[in-house]
């Protein structure tokens, strides 16, 4: 027989009991309740800052590029800006001038032509120059070219003019030197003439901010054979008088050419439009030897022999 004090006692056992089990998941419960909250409140921040960075912040970006032209169009005249486009694969300001509409040109002989004609001027910070030099100088030296079709002035005539823009302010030296040697193996230039002709040239070029110096020389040296023929007729004597035309490999006159050029120049800019210049050039030596072998009188001889002239008086 359970007493009521025993009962009671039983109760509180079972009280205490239920209790430590169900804190537990209670501690739980609350512990889980406030995360889940957080977690839905860091999601609602989270949209506000997005938003809000889209109004009011900006982001930064690892490369902007922008394209524009290089031309600029005045009247009839262009003016092009040397980009590094331009320069990349030009080793010389003649191979620059590849780029530009309208214009052809060969770096091996250096041939140049404007929308097909050859009859171009070419300056160097609004100076002529010879054009030779101008096409072996250094790209990096330039910054702009003017090209202007049909000048005026004293380039009246032309059919263009090209205008080369040093840099402000550019220091530097360069130097080309060229070499060139003509074989005939054909031996149309006459037996053991094959050799026909040697070209050195070699230029030098300081700047300094506002000073140019230039220097540049030139040696050539050639010879060539060549044939004359002709036909005379004397109607008042029923004659007439041939000279028939040679081989070319015997050939009948020989010209030979030893010549030599020397050109010094000195440019100071004071501004664009105000420059002092100085040219100095001399030609040590120019000598040109012209050798005619005589001709001889009409005999029966196989082509190719010297000076055959031929008497003929018509029949009657």
């Amino acid at each position: 027989m359970i007493s009521k004090t025993h009962v009671n006692q039983y109760h509180q056992i079972f009280s205490v009991v239920l209790f430590l089990s169900i804190m537990p998941i209670v501690c739980m419960a609350k512990q889980a309740s406030p995360l889940s909250v957080n977690s839905m409140e860091s999601n609602v921040l989270s949209a506000d800052s997005v938003a809000s960075d889209s109004i009011s912040k900006t982001r930064d970006l690892k490369e902007l590029v922008v394209e524009a032209s290089n031309v600029t169009r005045r009247g009839n005249a262009e003016s092009y800006v040397i980009t590094k486009d331009m320069r990349r694969g030009s080793r010389t300001a003649g191979e620059l001038l590849r780029k530009i509409n309208g214009m052809h040109y060969l770096p091996f002989t250096e041939a140049l032509t404007y929308l097909g004609s050859s009859n171009v001027v070419l300056l160097v910070d609004s100076l002529q120059k010879d054009a030779s030099y101008i096409k072996r100088q250094s790209p990096d030296r330039f910054d702009r070219i003017d090209v202007v079709p049909q000048p005026g002035g004293k380039y009246t005539g032309f059919d263009v003019l090209i205008n080369f823009h040093s840099k402000p302010n550019y220091t530097g030296f360069e130097t080309n030197v060229r070499e060139s040697i003509d074989i005939m193996p054909d031996g149309n230039n006459g037996k053991g003439n094959d050799f026909a002709k040697n070209f050195t040239y070699l230029d030098g070029t300081y700047m300094f901010n506002k000073l140019t110096v230039t220097a540049l020389a030139n040696w050539e040296w050639s010879k060539s054979g060549s044939n004359e023929y002709r036909s005379t007729d004397y109607p008042m004597s029923d004659y007439s008088e041939i000279q028939l035309e040679r081989d070319r490999k015997d050939p009948q006159n020989l010209n030979r050419l030893n010549n030599m050029k020397v050109n010094l120049a000195a440019d100071y800019k004071f501004n664009p439009n105000h420059k002092l210049s100085f040219q100095w050039q001399i030609n040590p030596w120019t000598r040109k030897k012209y050798l005619r072998l005589p001709d001889e009188s009409a005999r029966p001889r196989q082509r190719g022999a010297r000076g055959i002239t031929c008497s003929i008086r018509k029949q009657e």
